[in-house]
């Protein structure tokens, strides 16, 4: 590579004797910058979004992650103590809201629901429904 260039720097003796200065005009740096920071520009774009949607995606498997545990919690709990409720968990967050059946009280349909507001300001959230039945 450093022959090449050195070579293609070197002027070089034409037919009629005179010397050809060998290289890249203007116009080509030009060009070739402009080319570069085209495809600068689109690595940075795809970067930034790559990152938002890493993001995106952490806060997601963390509201699910919550909605999961509190329903591992209600379904560890005494049927009377099933009852609609929230709380706050590092920046999400939690609501759940529990139905009894009319037929069968030892049956509840439980929906939980985790959200969290992005550095954009948008509200996003994640929702999960269960039944929690428990035997006499």
């Amino acid at each position: 590579m450093i022959k090449t260039l050195l070579i293609r720097l070197a002027p070089r003796a034409t037919n009629n004797g005179q010397q050809e200065a060998r290289g890249m005009s203007l116009m080509e740096v030009v060009i070739s910058i402009f080319v570069a920071s085209i495809v600068l520009t689109g690595l940075a774009i795809y970067m930034t979004t790559s990152t938002r949607a890493n993001f995106f995606a952490r806060k997601l498997r963390t509201a699910t992650l919550y909605a999961e545990q509190k329903l591992e919690d209600l379904k560890t709990a005494k049927i009377e103590n099933i009852t609609n409720g929230s709380d706050k968990i590092e920046g999400f967050t939690r609501r759940w809201i529990v139905s009894t059946d009319n037929i069968n009280p030892r049956l509840k349909y439980v929906k939980i629901t985790v959200s969290w507001t992005d550095i954009l300001g948008k509200t996003h959230s994640v929702t999960i429904e269960d039944y929690i039945y428990k035997p006499l």
